[in-house]
Formats: C-alpha cells, sequence, structure tokens
C-alpha cells in the first residue's frame, strides 16, 4: 500500500508517527513498515497492555481517627487496584486527627509509588489535607514550611514526607468526600482507621 503513496503522503504519514522524513521514498516507506511491525508486537505484548492499563487512575480512600484528639490515633487507607482491593492500617498511642489524617495520606501514596502507580485519585475527609496539599503547600514549600507568623507550620514533619512522597506519583487528584455522609467507602476506611486507634 505505501509503495503507491506520493512524496507528500509518505511525508504526511512519518509526521502522524514521529518518524524522521527521509529524502527517498523507497527510505520512508521502509521506516513506516518498520513502525506499523512494532507497534503490532507491542499490542500484543501483555507487559505493553500493563502499561496501558496503569494509565488509568487508582482509587484510593484514607481515614485518621483519635480517641480524644489528642489521645490513641489509628490511620487507614483502602487501595482499590484493577484487581480487587487492598487496606492499610496502623496506630499511634498519642497523636492528633490531623496526625492520623495526614499519615493515612502518607501511606497511601507510599503504597502507590511502591507498586509504581503514575496515575492516583485520593479520597480524604479532611480539608487540612485535601486543601494543605493542593492549595497551601506551594507556598509552604517557598517558605521552607514556614507560616506567615514565621514559625514551622504545624505538623511541619509529616507535611514534609507526604509533599516528598507525592512528588513521586506523576498525577494525584486530591478529592474531598464528606465524612459520615453515607459514602459506603468513607465508611468503610473510617472503620479501620477507629479500630486501628481501639486496637492498641
Amino acid at each position: 500500500m505505501t509503495e503507491s503513496l506520493g512524496q507528500k503522503e509518505l511525508r504526511a504519514m512519518c509526521k502522524d508517527r514521529g518518524i524522521p522524513i527521509k529524502r527517498k521514498n523507497s527510505d520512508m516507506v521502509d521506516a513506516i513498515k518498520e513502525y506499523e511491525a512494532r507497534k503490532e508486537e507491542d499490542d500484543e505484548d501483555p507487559a505493553v497492555e500493563e502499561k496501558l492499563t496503569n494509565k488509568e487512575p487508582i482509587v484510593v480512600y484514607t481515614d485518621g481517627s483519635c480517641l480524644g484528639n489528642p489521645g490513641r490515633g489509628g490511620w487507614g487507607v483502602i487501595v482499590q487496584w484493577n484487581d480487587g482491593e487492598s487496606q492499610l492500617w496502623g496506630s499511634s498511642p498519642q497523636s492528633t486527627n490531623n496526625e492520623m489524617e495526614l499519615t493515612a495520606a502518607f501511606n497511601a501514596c507510599q503504597e502507590l509509588v511502591k507498586n509504581e502507580v503514575k496515575n492516583g485519585i485520593i479520597y480524604t475527609d479532611s480539608q487540612y489535607v485535601q486543601k494543605g496539599i493542593t492549595q497551601w503547600m506551594n507556598k509552604w514549600r517557598k517558605n521552607k514550611y514556614m507560616s506567615s507568623t514565621n514559625k514551622p507550620i504545624k505538623n511541619k514533619e509529616i507535611w514534609k514526607l507526604l509533599d516528598e512522597e507525592s512528588a513521586k506519583i506523576d498525577h494525584i487528584d486530591w478529592r474531598w468526600v464528606k465524612a459520615h455522609n453515607g459514602d459506603i467507602m468513607n465508611e468503610r476506611v473510617d472503620k479501620i482507621a477507629r479500630e486501628a486507634a481501639e486496637k492498641q
């Protein structure tokens, strides 16, 4: 098919495929054929298919809990993979609710990085976490994590960890969900966090 095309058509085909344009028509024909053969092999390669699938966002739900605030803390994470889900949780004998919310978000990012996820959606019912990472972080980072009153921001060390870990992921859509408002996944991850705090 390509042999019968003129130079203008061949140049257009090369341009569309990102192939360097050659002087001779025959060289462009060979380059296009090689490109198409390579593309056909990639389409049949399961590793390539897995990479393409991984471009779809992985959805994560996070939550933190604190009995007393400050008091015994717990955090939970639910990761919804393409073939199922996984749960993570942890606790602290003395913490605050915000610390646990941040710790849940950090562990969610860490899990995505460990599994080489490049595109994620992370749900949190903490506006402190959602606004902090999407609205306030750039200014905090620029000011070396100092507040407008020239004091270290609250939970500075966890914020730094979260900032560094989330930066390893190409894209994260941080979404706020209202707590205890009928969202099934939020209710589930809330239970995981609360039980982690209670079972210390």
